[in-house]
């Protein structure tokens, strides 16, 4: 069972890295107003849920660093760092849309 595991993991991270340098060139060129039909289907298929483990895996580190940014008084930027831009990444951000706002950030 762990080999299954294992293959599939292997399989979506080639996936996603065959899949990224494209994503990077298109960026560079200018984007008509809606997204289209292969965009979509991207960040619906791969993006989202990779966007899902991120923000579950942020929540967990989010807990785990608790100990650490709570004397520091950094519980705030660790949040939006760790789960708030992972959970708008993934949850609110218009579906075959990537651009970033200026700032660098999704929270625009």
């Amino acid at each position: 069972m762990r080999t299954l595991k294992s293959r599939l993991l292997i399989h979506v991270l080639a996936l996603c890295l065959a899949v990224a340098p494209s994503l990077a060139w298109s960026s560079h060129e200018s984007y008509p107003s809606e997204p289209s039909g292969e965009e979509v289907l991207a960040d619906a298929v791969l993006v989202r849920p990779v966007g899902l483990l991120a923000t579950v895996f942020g929540s967990v580190a989010f807990v785990i660093s608790l100990p650490f940014t709570i004397p520091s008084g950094s519980v705030g930027t660790a949040a939006k760092k760790l789960v708030g831009g992972p959970a708008y990444f993934t949850f609110i951000r218009p579906i075959g849309e990537f651009e970033q706002c200026p700032g660098g950030g999704y929270n625009c």
